[in-house]
């Protein structure tokens, strides 16, 4: 069940010659370097995989030039120039203090993100009915 969709930003430093544009198309990318997510050795979910389909709709595959699992890191490397990143709109408020960065929305992306909850149907737990219950609400 999919609960919430956010849009993306693309995350760049403020010398960064896209930090005076209100909003990013994909194809404007095309010759950035990305600093992209490694996937999780415990998810089935590649994020990096799923960026690099979303932007072959536009006709070019993202240089990505390092991965890791760890958004603060990534973050970082964005904010010494050494390229850019994708972050989902819910991460926003959640971005370290101290880093200076830029978050531009990415307007055509064919790939909002997802926050999404999952469970088995065979599960007796009586709280499980409350918990789905308690978010079908919102």
């Amino acid at each position: 069940m999919v609960l919430a969709r956010y849009p993306l930003y693309v995350a760049v430093p403020p010398q960064h010659p896209f930090a005076e544009f209100h909003s990013l198309k994909r194809e404007q990318l095309a010759d950035e370097i990305f600093i992209s997510y490694r996937q999780n050795a415990l998810s089935e979910y590649d994020p990096t995989q799923a960026i690099l389909a979303d932007f072959a709709d536009v006709g070019f595959v993202p240089n990505i030039n390092f991965q890791h699992q760890a958004i603060e890191s990534i973050l970082l490397f964005v904010a010494l120039g050494k390229g850019i990143t994708i972050v989902p709109e819910y991460f926003l408020p959640c971005a370290p203090a101290g880093i200076n960065l830029l978050f531009i929305p990415l307007e055509d992306s064919a790939l909002p993100a997802e926050v999404a909850a999952i469970w088995q149907e065979k599960n007796t737990n009586p709280a499980l009915d409350k918990f789905v219950e308690c978010i079908q609400k919102d």
